[in-house]
C-alpha cells in the first residue's frame, strides 16, 4: 500500500526517511565550486550558524560530457525544544554524481544520481535534515536517507554574451527508498528563468517547482512546492562569484522569509 506522501509534509515535518546544479550556465570544464546558503525565519528557530555548505568539482572526459558531483553538508544549531533537539549537530547530505551533456538542440541533458547512503539517528541530527530541506529545497533529493534518487533534467534555452534570455528546465527525480517498505516515488521537477547578461554579469529572476506525480491523495498544494528566485553571477574570470535569494511561494512554508545563497566556481 502507497502511504499518502506530501512535497510540504515531508519537508516539515523533516521526517528521517531521510555538483547536482540548479541551473546550467557557462562555465570552466574543469573546477570546483561552494556554495554557502542560510535562512531567514520568522520564529526565533536557531541560536547559532545554520547553514548547508555545498562543495563541488566537475571533471571533462570528452566528447561534450563533463562529470561532476557535490557533497551537500547541513549545519543546524537550535534553541531548546526545536524539533525535539536543543544543541548543534552536522548531517551529511547525500552525495550527487552526475554528467552533463550537449543536446543537438539549444541546450544540455544532465543526469546523475544519489545514493542514499545516510540517515538522521537521532533528534538533533533531525534538526539538521529540516534546515538542510528547507535551506536547499532544489536539493530535496540530498535530505532523503536511505532513499537512493536517480534524476534526470533537459536544460533548455542558452545564455547570450549580452542582452535578454529566457530559458526552462524540465524533468524528474526517481525516490528508490531502501528497506523501508514503502513504494518508489516519482517527482517532477521543472523551473522557467528570464534574465539579462551585460558586462559579463548574469541577473536573473526564476520560479522553480517540484511536483509529487505518482500519487493523488491530497490536493495539488499538498503534492507541489515553489520557489521564486533572484541572483546575480560572474559569467568570466577564473574565479566566478554568485550571490542569490529565493523565497517559498506555498502558505504552509511562509514561516520560511527568506534562503540567502553565495558563492564562487573556481575555473582550470
Amino acid at each position: 500500500m502507497r502511504p499518502m506522501l506530501s512535497l510540504v509534509g515531508l519537508l516539515v515535518a523533516a521526517s528521517p526517511l531521510t555538483a547536482q546544479r540548479t541551473w546550467l550556465v557557462p562555465l570552466p570544464d574543469r573546477g570546483a565550486s561552494l556554495e554557502i546558503s542560510t535562512g531567514l525565519y520568522e520564529r526565533d528557530a536557531t541560536n547559532g550558524f545554520t547553514a548547508v555548505i555545498t562543495p563541488g568539482v566537475r571533471f571533462p572526459v570528452g566528447g561534450g560530457i563533463i562529470l561532476t558531483g557535490e557533497l551537500p553538508i547541513s549545519q543546524a544549531s537550535v534553541r531548546p525544544g526545536f524539533l525535539g533537539a536543543n544543541r548543534t549537530a552536522t548531517f551529511i547530505g547525500n552525495p550527487w554524481i552526475g554528467v552533463e551533456m550537449p543536446l543537438r538542440s539549444a541546450g544540455r541533458l544532465e543526469l546523475g544520481v544519489r545514493p542514499g547512503l545516510h540517515r538522521a539517528d537521532n533528534p538533533a541530527e533531525g534538526s539538521a535534515v529540516f534546515f538542510g530541506t528547507v535551506t536547499e529545497y532544489d536539493r530535496f533529493e540530498a535530505w532523503l536517507g536511505k532513499a537512493t534518487s536517480v534524476r534526470g533534467v533537459v536544460h533548455l534555452g542558452r545564455l547570450p554574451t549580452a542582452g535578454a534570455f529566457v530559458t526552462a528546465r524540465v524533468g524528474g527525480s526517481l525516490l528508490i527508498p531502501d528497506g523501508t517498505g514503502l513504494d518508489p516515488e516519482v517527482l517532477a521537477n521543472y523551473g522557467l528563468r528570464a534574465g539579462l547578461v551585460r558586462n559579463g554579469t548574469m541577473f536573473y529572476a526564476a520560479v522553480t517547482g517540484r511536483a509529487l506525480v505518482t500519487s493523488i491523495q491530497g490536493t495539488i498544494e499538498d503534492r507541489t512546492v515553489h520557489q521564486l528566485g533572484v541572483g546575480l553571477e560572474a559569467l568570466r574570470g577564473q574565479v566566478r562569484p554568485q550571490i542569490g535569494a529565493r523565497i517559498f511561494l506555498d502558505a504552509e512554508l511562509e514561516n520560511v522569509n527568506a534562503v540567502l545563497t553565495a558563492g564562487f566556481t573556481w575555473g582550470w
